[in-house]
């Protein structure tokens, strides 16, 4: 296999920068193995020379439906960071599996994520692609009986993600579609003043 095809393929496989795949290829004497932890060794590093900066940026991420509803903050440095597609797809992932877990921090970063990473090693990976702080803030799951939750999300940035989120849980024994229109339109209305 050319250089090129084995820089294609740690690329495809670890999302480090053809630079980086080089280097770790060069140093590994071309075993591909051996060049994927070298990246993840350099990765760590420097998400680890990151963490001392501010992230006061990100996105909120809400899953669920009108009986369990969650949300998570996922905290970055920069406006630009919060709308990069790596970025906007693991909070995505991550806020389905904060719905499932329950908004249980200690468990959502040991869960494993569709690429069978964990939670923490993909953070890990983001922050070193990117370049950036990333940080995984507060996360509330919302799951009473017998009340309905709604939410409305303020500036968008895509899909369930966004600058700010309001949920409201409604008691009620009544549950038919007349009500959770009102409630909806109500909601809405009052919180886009």
């Amino acid at each position: 296999m050319s250089d090129i095809e084995m820089i294609k393929q740690l690329r495809q496989s670890t999302g480090a920068g053809f630079k980086d795949c080089s280097a770790a290829i060069e140093e590994s004497n071309g075993d591909l193995d051996k060049a994927a932890e070298i990246l993840r060794v350099k990765g760590i590093s420097k998400a680890s020379k990151k963490m001392s900066r501010t992230a006061k940026e990100g996105v909120v991420a809400v899953s669920g439906d009108e009986k369990k509803i969650s949300v998570i903050e996922v905290n970055c440095e920069t406006d630009f960071v919060a709308k990069n597609n790596d970025f906007v797809d693991f909070v995505k992932e991550l806020s389905e599996i904060n719905n499932s877990t329950n908004s249980i921090i200690e468990t959502l970063k040991k869960t494993k994520m569709k690429n069978s990473k964990s939670v923490d090693d993909n953070l890990i990976a983001l922050i070193s692609k990117v370049g950036e702080k990333i940080t995984i803030g507060r996360a509330k799951t919302f799951a009473q009986d017998g009340s309905i939750k709604f939410k409305y999300s303020h500036t968008i940035v895509k899909d369930n993600l966004s600058k700010l989120v309001v949920i409201t849980s409604l008691e009620s024994g009544d549950n038919s579609d007349k009500l959770k229109k009102f409630w909806k339109t109500t909601f809405n209305a009052y919180c886009s003043i």
